[in-house]
């Protein structure tokens, strides 16, 4: 005799949610800014395991709107991606200066820096070459969102960032 299933869903295999190829259509979703997808495929389980987060990438196209998502929905706002430990805060502010064009989603940086360091971004968190998010933004306004939330302009790296001319001696533009 064959052991039927008292439920259907317990005839399914497990769902694979969390391998690269998995991923896939999850961070497709977070990078074209569908809330709605990111929502059901997170209810499914989706995630993910190593390397840039859902949350890293959508600040780092200044997609205020899922990055707020996101957050409400218990992001580690100080999650370090293990390859080259940059954060959401350092991508943001790595990328203010951009203007980009998106079709699926408004850019908008200012709300972007400011959802993350709100939640409670560290923003004296190094990436693995000891580069700080205040080395690496671009406009005045991210600066000074920066040293408002604790940035200490004064910090030193024992790994300066690997290009010149950056760091907070470096003039900048007033975009």
């Amino acid at each position: 005799m064959l052991h039927m299933p008292a439920h259907p869903t317990e005839a399914e295999p497990a769902r694979d949610t969390t391998s690269a190829q998995a991923q896939i259509p999850f961070f497709d979703a977070v990078e074209r800014g569908r809330l709605r997808e990111v929502e059901a495929l997170l209810a499914q389980g989706y995630g993910f395991n190593v390397g840039d987060s859902p949350l890293m990438k959508a600040a780092q196209q200044g997609n205020a709107q899922m990055v707020k998502f996101l957050l409400h929905r218990h992001a580690d706002v100080n999650y370090r991606n293990a390859n080259d430990g940059e954060t959401a805060l350092l991508r943001a502010a790595k990328f203010a200066g951009s203007g980009g064009i998106s079709d699926t989603h408004a850019i908008d940086f200012r709300q972007t820096l400011a959802l993350l360091l709100k939640a409670g971004a560290n923003p004296d968190t190094p990436d693995r070459n000891g580069g700080l998010p205040l080395f690496f933004a671009p406009t005045t306004w991210a600066i000074r969102a920066l040293l408002a939330a604790g940035a200490d302009p004064h910090a030193a790296s024992s790994h300066p960032p690997l290009f010149g001319g950056w760091g907070p001696t470096r003039r900048r533009s007033s975009s």
